[in-house]
Parts: structure tokens; C-alpha cells; sequence
């Protein structure tokens, strides 16, 4: 049951001088991040296809699209890491107090190759990153990476070392399906290798302080192929971002909010996971897609506006991804929302029937939060819902 840590405040961004708390719960830097582009990220947008991306492609074919200029590529060396500063760990060394060839050296090479992040030379094991990187002033976000942030894991973490954690880079960021590609060392030895995950897993990001220099492989979540995230104060005091809101924490468009939306272009994704539309009547071993629009539908029944889809997805694709038989191996939570503790979740028709776990989940967050934007909220402070 556990889901999702607090957003944390940041220093205040110089991007614009003044921009409204979103309804009391983020600082004014973390709220500009939050609702311009998921967290921290107003550079460009590119299509990774474009030739101007500078990109390597390796005798085995894996490569990544960098955003700066200085390709890495499977199986990348410590030397050629410090061929960037001229032969030395880092500008004027300031990687050197990182073994070489460790998880730790890595990021502080590649955090400062790409410009957003400079760590310090004391910032500790790979688990240690992301608490030493908010001391030094950095925001940091469990649930809406960017390109150039640094990924710290706990111990035990996908994979991470039970003792000392694992720190890594983001390198692109998929946000119509969730998943991030990051660059690591230590992994398969003192080389770099490339790896594929969810970006909601445990982990805990370490975000930019500005915009990487050049494009960051971004794909989904925003409507964009191609095209600048913008930010525009404007003559009524509101901000106008030309990106959709649909991948916004409900608070981005609540009553009071200073942010105003607009179309992308007309490739604008509507309806994430294509969940528009009518749900299958059959909730008998609903897919997710249908779960979610089943969902979706029913939101006015409990007196709330489409926006509120927004944090209850997240919600429930932390606790289940929307399938109708996930089970909590330790603690027997079942189901889409996770019932537990209730009668109704060891009843037969309820543990095979999507729409009825949906049923039961949103009277459950109505009765105990008023709406899902609370529980997500309380998720978010507490790690539980």
C-alpha cells in the first residue's frame, strides 16, 4: 500500500520572478516545475529521429540520445568518460573522490557532462544521493523524472546493493508508458550499460537545477513530437504553458491554480492509454484499459470533474496497474484499489469483477478523503493511502 513521497521545494527558479502556491502544498519553484512539464524540465523537446540529435551507435546497436553533445554508447570506458575533461575525473577533478569504474563515479561524470546537476565529492553511496543532493539545495521527485536527473536507489531497489543502494543517470524518459532509460556503471563492471524501467519503482530522483543543454529524448505525456515547452507570463497574471493538462497533477488546473493550458498541436495525446470512450459493460476480468475508463465514467457519480482522473491513475497504477487480481504477497491487499481489512474484499464476485473493485475503491476514497486528488495527496505524505 505503499505509493509515492512528497514533493520537496527547490530553490526559486529564475525562469519567472513570481508564480502563486497551487492550492498551499507545493513552494512556488515546485509548483512553476510541477505544472510546466511534470517536474523541473522547460527546455526542448525534440524528435529523437532528428539528425541534429547527436547519438552513437555501437557494434551491438545500443546507443542513447544524448543531450549535450558528447555521445555515450554500451559499454562505454572510465577513459573515455575522461576524455570530456581533458583526461581528469570531472572538471578540475571534482569526480576524483569517486572510486572509478563505481556507480557513484558515473554520475557525477555524467551529471556534469550534461550541466543540470553538479554533485558534490562527498555525496556518499549511490543510496545516499538523493538526500545529498536535496541538502545541496536540488529538488527531488519519486514520481516525474526528466532527462538529467540523477536516480538514486535505496538498498534492495531494482537490483540495487541491499547495503550501500546504487545512483545512476536518466537519459530519456517515455512518459506515455511510464518508463525511463538510465546509463549506470557497476553493473556489468567499470563500463557503461543501458537499462529500461518503470520510473515509478522505489527510487527517488534528483532533479536539474536548469535545462540540460541541448534535447532530451522525451516521447509521450506531453503531446509533443517536436516543438519548445513555453512558459508565458501573461497580461492577467496567469501562466500559460502550450502544453495539455491532461498529464498535470490535479492541482495544476484547480480553482486558483495561476497555470492555463493550451493545445500542443494535433498530435496532442487526449486521453492517455486511449481510455476515452465507453467501457466494456462486462467488468469480469476487465482489462486495464477498461478499468480505467470504467473509472473515468463514473467520477461524477461521486461529484468529481475529469481532473481528478489524473491522481487516481497514478494511484492505482502504484498500487495494482489496474489489474483485477494483483494481490499483496505480504499483506493479502487485493484487487485494483487494494481492499484490505474489509469484508467485501474476500467476496468471490468481487475479487473477479474489475468494476466492482473500481466501485468499491472510489466510495472508499470518498468516504475516508473526499476526492482521489486528496488521496494522493496523503499518499504522498504519508506513503500510504
Amino acid at each position: 500500500m505503499i505509493i509515492i513521497g512528497a514533493l520537496l521545494g527547490s530553490p526559486l527558479i529564475v525562469l519567472i520572478a513570481i508564480v502563486l502556491l497551487v492550492v498551499c502544498i507545493l513552494s512556488p519553484a515546485s509548483a512553476y516545475q510541477t505544472c510546466v512539464y511534470g517536474e523541473g524540465y522547460t527546455g526542448t523537446v525534440s524528435d529523437p529521429s532528428s539528425p541534429s540529435n547527436n547519438t552513437s551507435t555501437p557494434s551491438d546497436g545500443s546507443s542513447i540520445t544524448n543531450m549535450q553533445g558528447s555521445a555515450i554508447h554500451d559499454g562505454m570506458t572510465v577513459a573515455e568518460a575522461k576524455a570530456w575533461y581533458g583526461g581528469q575525473s570531472g572538471p578540475n577533478n571534482a569526480c576524483a573522490t569517486y572510486p572509478e569504474g563505481q556507480c557513484t563515479y558515473w554520475a557525477c561524470m555524467r551529471s556534469y557532462n550534461l550541466g543540470g546537476i553538479k554533485p558534490g565529492p562527498y555525496w556518499g553511496n549511490g543510496g545516499n544521493w538523493a538526500a545529498s543532493g536535496q541538502a545541496a539545495g536540488y529538488q527531488t521527485t519519486r514520481t516525474a523524472p526528466v532527462p538529467g536527473s540523477i536516480v538514486s536507489f535505496p538498498g534492495g531497489v531494482q537490483g540495487a546493493d541491499p547495503t550501500y543502494g546504487h545512483v545512476a543517470i536518466v537519459e530519456s524518459v517515455d512518459r506515455s508508458k511510464g518508463r525511463i532509460t538510465i546509463s549506470e556503471m557497476n553493473v556489468r563492471g567499470s563500463v557503461v550499460s543501458f537499462r529500461e524501467m518503470p520510473a515509478l519503482s522505489g527510487a527517488v530522483y534528483v532533479l536539474p537545477d536548469s535545462s540540460v543543454n541541448g534535447a532530451g529524448n522525451i516521447s509521450g505525456g506531453t503531446g509533443m513530437s517536436s516543438g519548445t515547452v513555453t512558459a508565458t507570463k501573461r497580461d492577467d497574471g496567469k501562466i500559460g504553458v502550450n502544453v495539455p493538462a491532461s498529464s498535470r497533477p490535479a492541482e495544476c488546473s484547480a480553482d486558483g491554480s495561476p497555470f492555463v493550458y493550451t493545445a500542443a498541436s494535433s498530435s496532442d495525446i487526449s486521453g492517455k492509454d486511449n481510455i476515452e470512450g465507453p467501457a466494456d459493460p462486462n467488468g469480469l476480468h476487465a482489462s486495464a484499459q477498461n478499468a480505467k475508463k470504467y473509472a473515468k465514467s463514473h467520477l461524477k457519480d461521486y461529484g468529481w470533474n475529469d481532473l481528478e482522473f489524473t491522481p487516481l491513475e497514478l494511484l492505482w497504477t502504484r498500487e495494482s496497474s489496474w489489474q483485477w487480481n494483483a494481490e499483496n504477497a505480504g499483506s493479502g491487499a487485493y484487487g485494483i484499489p487494494q481492499c484490505l481489512g474489509h469484508a467485501i474484499c474476500t467476496d468471490p464476485t468481487f475479487r473477479e469483477n474489475a468494476y466492482r473493485q473500481v466501485d468499491w475503491g472510489l466510495q472508499y476514497i470518498k468516504q475516508r478523503y473526499g476526492s482521489p486528488s486528496e488521496a494522493w495527496r496523503h499518499s504522498e505524505r504519508t506513503g500510504w493511502y
